[in-house]
C-alpha cells in the first residue's frame, strides 16, 4: 500500500512538472530564444565585422627581480626594497603615465576622468597584474593586450620597469645620502674621543656597506629573461551554448516561481499565513 502511495505521489509531482512545462512553454521558448539569439549576434557575429572584438589576445609573462641590499643596511636604512618596489609597480599613475605614451591597452582619444578610470579597470581586472614570489626579491608581471599590440608591449614594460626603478632609486638614494652623512659624522666623533665607542666596528661597517651598494648598484628593479607568451582562445559556440543552457534553466525555475505564487493565491488559508507572517516581521 505504501509503496502504491509513493508511485502515486511521484506521478503526481511528474505530472505537475509536465503541467508547468505546458502552460509556460511560451515564456521559456521565448526566453531561451532570446538569450541564444543575443549571445550568438555577440560572440560569434559580431566580431566578424567590428575588428575590435575580432582581434586575438596575448598573454605575457615577464620574470623580474628587486636589487638586493645587505641586511644590516636595510634594517639601518629601514627601507624595504621589494615593498617599496611593488608599491610603484602597482600605482595606477606610474602606469598611467607609461601608458598613454604607448597606448597598448587603449588607443582611444578619452578625457582625463575616462583614461583615468580605464587604467584603474585594467589593473582593477588582472589585465596587467603584478605578482610577488614567495621569494619577496623576485616577481612576475602578467599582462593581456591585443595581439597586434604586443610589439608595443615589450616597449612599454622595459619603459615602466625603467620609469618605477627610478622612482624607488631617487627615495632610496635620499635616504642612503642622509645615512652617509649621520655615519662620517659619528665616525668621526668616535675617532677623536679618547674613550672610542664600541659601535665604532658597526658604523664602519655600515659606512662599507653603503659604499659597496653605491660601487655595485645597476637598477633597483630589472626584467630577467625572456617572456612567455601565449594566445587567448575562448571557444565562442561553447559560450553561446552555456549562455543559452542557463536562460532555459533560469527560465524553468521562474516558471515554477509563477505557478507556486498563483496556486497559494487560491488558497485563503495560506494567504492568511504569509499575511500574519509578513505583519509580524515588521
Amino acid at each position: 500500500m505504501n509503496n502504491e502511495n509513493k508511485s502515486l505521489d511521484t506521478k503526481i509531482t511528474l505530472l505537475d512538472f509536465l503541467v508547468v512545462l505546458i502552460r509556460y512553454r511560451k515564456l521559456i521558448c521565448l526566453t531561451t530564444f532570446v538569450v541564444f539569439v543575443f549571445s550568438f549576434s555577440w560572440n560569434v557575429i559580431l566580431p566578424k565585422f567590428v575588428k575590435q572584438y575580432s582581434e586575438k589576445e596575448v598573454q605575457i609573462i615577464y620574470s623580474g627581480a628587486y636589487e638586493k641590499m645587505a641586511p644590516e643596511l636595510t634594517s639601518y636604512l629601514n627601507i624595504d626594497i621589494a615593498r617599496l618596489s611593488e608599491k610603484e609597480l602597482k600605482e595606477y599613475s606610474n602606469f598611467a603615465k607609461v601608458q598613454k605614451k604607448f597606448n597598448v591597452f587603449s588607443s582611444e582619444n578619452l578625457s582625463l576622468r575616462e583614461y583615468n578610470s580605464l587604467v584603474k579597470d585594467i589593473m582593477d581586472e588582472k589585465r596587467f597584474e603584478v605578482k610577488s614570489l614567495w621569494d619577496s626579491s623576485q616577481f612576475k608581471i602578467i599582462a593581456t593586450v591585443p595581439e597586434s599590440k604586443a610589439d608595443n608591449y615589450r616597449d612599454f614594460i622595459n619603459e615602466y620597469i625603467h620609469f618605477c626603478s627610478e622612482i624607488v632609486e631617487g627615495k632610496i638614494s635620499e635616504s642612503i645620502d642622509s645615512a652617509r652623512q649621520n655615519l662620517e659624522e659619528l665616525i668621526e666623533k668616535n675617532n677623536t674621543s679618547e674613550n672610542k665607542n664600541a659601535n665604532l666596528e658597526k658604523l664602519i661597517s655600515l659606512q662599507l656597506s653603503i659604499k659597496n651598494f653605491s660601487d655595485t648598484h645597476k637598477q633597483i628593479v630589472f626584467l630577467e629573461g625572456e617572456p612567455f607568451e601565449s594566445t587567448i582562445s575562448i571557444n565562442k559556440m561553447r559560450k553561446v551554448i552555456l549562455f543559452t543552457g542557463f536562460a532555459f534553466v533560469a527560465s524553468i525555475v521562474f516558471a515554477f516561481i509563477i505557478n507556486l505564487i498563483r496556486v497559494l493565491k487560491k488558497d485563503p488559508e495560506v494567504c492568511e499565513l504569509i499575511s500574519d507572517a509578513w505583519k509580524a516581521g515588521k
